[in-house]
């Protein structure tokens, strides 16, 4: 997963599956525009732009064919 900055919002990335706040929510959003358009950030970057994010849905990056320890959502 990778942190970025999306439209001017938070998102976090991985091919196939990206989510943004949106409205002060984290949303599913189209991962190929994102992965197109967005602009990497560090984490401690993203953590600095953008202080008091809500949690990531326990959905959040669940695919089954990922290792375990790559599913799951990521605290930041």
């Amino acid at each position: 997963m990778k942190t970025c900055v999306w439209e001017g919002r938070p998102a976090i990335w991985s091919p196939g599956e990206a989510w943004a706040v949106v409205k002060d929510a984290w949303d599913r959003v189209d991962s190929a525009d994102v992965g197109v358009s967005a602009r990497l950030v560090s984490v401690e970057e993203f953590k600095r732009l953008f202080p008091d994010l809500p949690e990531l849905p326990k959905a959040a990056f669940q695919s089954s064919d990922k290792p375990a320890a790559e599913a799951g959502a990521a605290s930041l």
